[in-house]
């Protein structure tokens, strides 16, 4: 006697017929808890702004872009108050490093004088030559028919004494 189920599945060792999945159905519920889970754990970290893998730079989309900014730059002053702007190369891995420049006022005072070093280093600049770094955050408007930046104001944020 032959079982029903038993020409569209095998028969395991425990006499059961297992049914195999013909259509693909089984697959496609997979495949679609997993999108699902993914699109709800991307809005959750997005809601939440949740800084952590694997949903993180976020912030990458959030700017809105408008004729009004500000930059953060390092200045190397000279001991005869001349300043210089250090450029860092961009063959380095300095991703957070304008993350970095703002959060130095928070730092204690080694900290700020060990990160302001390295800086100039990185630079390729001789800390020697240099009695301070200091950190500036100038604010500018762009010019709607040249499209050049105005700076308008400048605020030091920090000054490392080196």
């Amino acid at each position: 006697m032959r079982d029903a189920g038993a020409s569209s599945g095998e028969r395991s060792d425990d006499g059961t017929v297992q049914v195999a999945d013909v259509d693909g159905r089984r697959e496609r519920r997979i495949a679609r808890a997993v999108t699902w889970g993914t699109l709800g754990v991307v809005l959750l970290g997005a809601a939440a702004e949740i800084e952590a893998w694997p949903v993180t730079s976020f912030r990458l989309f959030s700017t809105v872009r408008t004729a009004d900014g500000a930059t953060t730059s390092l200045v190397a002053i000279r001991p005869d108050g001349s300043q210089v702007t250090v450029r860092l190369p961009d063959d380095q891995v300095l991703a957070t490093t304008s993350h970095q420049l703002v959060d130095l006022r928070h730092q204690s005072a080694h900290q700020q004088h060990a990160e302001a070093v390295a800086w100039l280093h990185v630079a390729g600049l001789d800390p020697d030559d240099y009695v301070a770094v200091a950190v500036d955050r100038s604010a500018w408007t762009m010019d709607p028919v040249t499209r050049e930046r105005e700076v308008h104001g400048t605020t030091r944020l920090v000054e490392v004494p080196l």
